[in-house]
C-alpha cells in the first residue's frame, strides 16, 4: 500500500508503475516496476532490500534468493 501511495503523482502516470505482492521467496516482497526497471523489494527483519533488474521477474527472482542466503 505505501509503495502504491508514492506513484499517486502525475508525474509517474504515464510510466505505468506496476506494484504488486510475490510469493515464494519465504519473506513478504512486492514486485516494483517502473519504466522497465523492475525491483524486487523484500522485509527481512528490519531492513527492505530491494534488488533491481532491467529484465524479468524470474531474473530478479533468482538474484533475490542468492541475496536471501547471503543476508540470512
Amino acid at each position: 500500500q505505501w509503495r502504491l501511495k508514492q506513484y499517486e503523482g502525475p508525474s509517474y502516470k504515464d510510466l505505468g508503475p506496476i506494484v504488486e505482492p510475490v510469493e515464494g521467496l519465504g519473506v513478504p516482497a512486492i514486485r516494483n516496476e517502473v519504466a522497465g526497471l523492475l525491483t524486487l523489494e523484500m522485509a527481512v527483519g528490519k531492513q527492505l532490500v530491494s534488488v533491481g533488474v532491467f529484465g524479468s521477474l524470474e531474473q530478479a527472482r533468482a538474484l533475490g534468493e542468492k541475496v536471501l542466503m547471503r543476508i540470512k
